[in-house]
């Protein structure tokens, strides 16, 4: 049983794939998959030299969790 239909799950996602990241880069991805959405971490996009530790990436998911 879904919770969120299709109109809202894309206006959610739609929102999400705005939220701020270090360089713009936006180092997730999502998916959609028996009812549940997962949000996976990209290292490769993440890869930039203000983002020691991945800790800028760390603020930008935690942002992006707030967004949705």
């Amino acid at each position: 049983m879904n919770i969120l239909d299709q109109t809202q799950l894309k206006s959610i996602l739609r929102a999400a794939l705005r939220a701020p990241s270090g360089d713009n880069s936006q180092p997730w991805r999502f998916r959609w998959r028996d009812g549940h959405l997962s949000i996976l971490f990209s290292r490769q996009r993440a890869r930039h030299v203000l983002d020691a530790g991945h800790s800028a990436s760390q603020i930008a998911l935690g942002c992006l969790l707030e967004l949705l």
